[in-house]
């Protein structure tokens, strides 16, 4: 077999399976779904809307008299219940709900329990 026989059988092999795949890819698109790519200056234009519309907000927002402090304590108006369960949400994460489970699997109702009040 020479070269050339060679060459046409890949080119007709890869026809073959460039046909599969876009038979397949027709198969798997439910109908009305087509998708468009975004022309270059679309692209552009809504960037440019939404920095600008970032832009805007950030001024907009600025001319308010507030501060850091401010911001971080809510002006001092957050009450004793919302900051008890700020914290206890800080400070319990995964680790902590796995030890607590794995101590209410091993010593039952009560694992938990300890678990919360203890540490062990």
């Amino acid at each position: 077999m020479g070269k050339s026989a060679l060459l046409a059988g890949a080119r007709l092999n890869l026809e073959g399976v460039r046909r599969t795949l876009q038979d397949e890819r027709k198969r798997m698109t439910p109908p009305g779904a087509d998708f468009y790519q975004l022309s270059g200056w679309t692209v552009i234009l809504l960037l440019v809307l939404f920095y600008g519309g970032t832009l805007l907000m950030s001024a907009l927002i600025s001319k308010k008299k507030e501060n850091a402090d401010g911001y971080m304590t809510a002006g001092n108006k957050i009450g004793f219940g919302v900051s008890a369960a700020s914290m206890t949400a800080t400070w319990i994460w995964a680790s902590s709900m796995y030890a607590s489970a794995t101590a209410g699997y091993t010593y039952g109702i009560s694992g938990p329990i300890h678990y919360g009040l203890w540490g062990a």
